[in-house]
């Protein structure tokens, strides 16, 4: 454990967003990959997005775990779509295109911040059924 008295075992970390049609569709897609109990989460309006409109927030979220000695192995970012940040903060623009963009936007500030050997996944959740699908970068 760090000084903090955190657990420094956790495997990875995960960024979602706040609305509340997806909080047991993300947990139980983390739970499906066998990830219960073994994750930081980070929760941001417009995850991606909400990420890079206000990238104090999150990288500060970031450098408080690194100053508790937590060192995920892996970052799994998920959006979704039907999401009110991207309609009200991006032009009304909620397309997979449009979170894929952002999506790619922030896994490169995560591979900035962590090294390039990190593994971010980068996903949308396409209804709140739980169905994802793989976001890749360029």
């Amino acid at each position: 454990m760090g000084d903090s008295g955190i657990a420094l075992a956790s495997q990875l970390l995960l960024v979602s967003c706040i609305d509340y049609r997806f909080v047991i569709p993300t947990a139980g897609y983390m739970a499906a990959r066998g990830f219960t109990g073994k994750y930081y989460h980070i929760g941001v309006a417009g995850a991606s997005l909400g990420s890079n409109r206000y990238p104090d927030f999150f990288s500060g979220h970031l450098q408080l775990l690194r100053n508790s000695g937590v060192d995920p192995e892996m970052v799994i970012i998920i959006d979704h779509l039907d999401c009110a940040a991207y309609k009200q903060w991006n032009g009304g623009n909620d397309s997979a295109e449009a979170h894929a963009q952002q999506l790619c936007i922030v896994g490169n500030t995560l591979k900035q911040f962590y090294g390039a050997q990190k593994p971010v996944e980068l996903l949308i959740m396409k209804n709140q059924a739980g169905e994802i699908e793989p976001v890749f970068c360029k």
